[in-house]
């Protein structure tokens, strides 16, 4: 097994990284080397002006779409999207006109929703679950830029998750090559 890079502490970082991760910090439950990863992703694709898509979800449980309630409670909750709006759009001050909230399941909305996003510079999947990650790959993969990251957050977390990952790469013949975030979190390039 391949060791992980040691990730800097926050003393370590250039102060600007550090400040937007102090910003986000209490919002989040991303660990630190998934934040110092973002941060990285998202200056190469120089997509801070680019419109975001946020989409709260739900994970399945037993092949049930149910809500998951006080499964993350320990970590603060999934955040409302009241809540999640606040953090964009008043702390981190991103052009509302610029974001675009989707609300509902996956397999609901994508299918809907997928064509309206136009080109992703940064896939961020955190379905958690099989059907969530599957759903995703399958609406929103193609419309990753040539060079554009697909990252997902709990590839080594959830059996689900990393079955659905490996699946739509072995369906697509895809040349893929996981980068290790943490012990949990994968990343591609898109060709």
């Amino acid at each position: 097994m391949n060791d992980l890079p040691q990730c800097p502490s926050e003393d370590d970082l250039d102060p600007d990284v550090r400040d937007m991760i102090a910003c986000i910090r209490g919002h989040t439950m991303v660990t630190l080397p998934r934040l110092i990863s973002l941060v990285q992703q998202v200056r190469h694709c120089e997509c801070l002006e680019r419109r975001l898509h946020w989409t709260r979800g739900a994970g399945g449980t037993m092949g049930r779409l149910t809500p998951l309630t006080g499964f993350y409670d320990a970590f603060g909750g999934p955040g409302t999207l009241a809540e999640n709006r606040n953090l964009l759009e008043q702390t981190i001050q991103y052009d509302a006109r610029n974001i675009h909230y989707h609300h509902g399941w996956f397999q609901d909305t994508l299918p809907v929703d997928a064509a309206a996003v136009g080109p992703i510079a940064i896939l961020r999947l955190d379905g958690d679950w099989y059907a969530s990650t599957k759903a995703c790959l399958e609406h929103l993969y193609d419309q990753v830029v040539p060079s554009g990251f697909v990252i997902v957050d709990d590839y080594d977390t959830y059996d689900g998750c990393r079955k659905a990952v490996d699946e739509f790469i072995a369906s697509r013949s895809l040349p893929v090559q996981l980068h290790r975030v943490d012990a949990d979190c994968r990343y591609w390039v898109k060709d």
